[in-house]
């Protein structure tokens, strides 16, 4: 059919090396035709998921759905670790006495609330006491100093900051007379408002606790305060 000539060389002409890459760029190129052209046979199977990716409503969506589990999960778990780690805190400062019998977190709730009240209670009353100690201290010294034969014994004044305004208490001997009514028109004549009153005796001693409200009341006036007060109950000084 083709005529072969002398002096005709027969020449094979070596096939051309297709690189790696070449392949590779081939099967990308490939795969967005066929991805991108609905009339292609693969298109026509059904839905395709390609990269993560699916048809919905003319749009691909990425797996929302399935991630905004995922996170959801994620978050509940830590906040049931951080709430564990709360609770067990909490029946570890509750005393164990009072926590007998009662094992679910409504009462581990209720336990601590009780146990916080009381708490607080304790510590006001140690407090009190504390203060007494040291009036019934300053009042021995003073005596001492006075000396023995003197019968005199000065009451004693306190004034120590506490939450929204001041706590005053006096210490007295006097059975007739009390010093309170003079601290009381003391503290109105200087705006301070009165929110509670108690007394109590202990050691022949009267005890009176005085506190009020007095927001814009600085620190360092209430030396100034204290002796006022003891002035107005020792010398008989006019209250302002």
């Amino acid at each position: 059919m083709f005529p072969f000539q002398q002096g005709d060389e027969l020449v094979f002409h070596p096939l051309s090396v297709i690189g790696e890459d070449q392949i590779q760029e081939d099967l990308s190129t490939d795969h967005t035709l066929q991805y991108n052209n609905p009339s292609s046979s693969s298109w026509e199977k059904g839905p395709q998921r390609s990269l993560g990716f699916q048809e919905n409503n003319g749009g691909s969506t990425f797996y929302e759905s399935d991630i905004k589990k995922l996170i959801h999960r994620g978050i509940e778990r830590q906040r049931r670790k951080e709430m564990a780690n709360l609770y067990a805190s909490l029946r570890s400062i509750v005393p164990p006495d009072h926590l007998k019998g009662k094992n679910s977190i409504s009462d581990l709730m209720e336990v601590a609330v009780n146990y916080i009240i009381d708490t607080k209670k304790n510590i006001k009353k140690l407090g009190l006491q504390r203060e007494k100690l040291k009036m019934l201290s300053n009042s021995g010294n003073l005596s001492a100093n006075v000396g023995s034969s003197s019968s005199y014994s000065p009451d004693l004044v306190t004034v120590n900051p506490c939450l929204d305004g001041v706590e005053i208490l006096i210490s007295s001997f006097k059975e007739e007379g009390s010093p309170l009514s003079k601290v009381l028109t003391e503290l109105i004549g200087r705006g301070l408002n009165v929110v509670s009153c108690s007394s109590e005796k202990a050691n022949e001693r009267s005890f009176h606790i005085i506190q009020c409200e007095a927001s814009g009341l600085k620190c360092n006036v209430l030396p100034a305060l204290q002796r006022r007060l003891t002035d107005v109950i020792n010398l008989g000084c006019k209250t302002s």
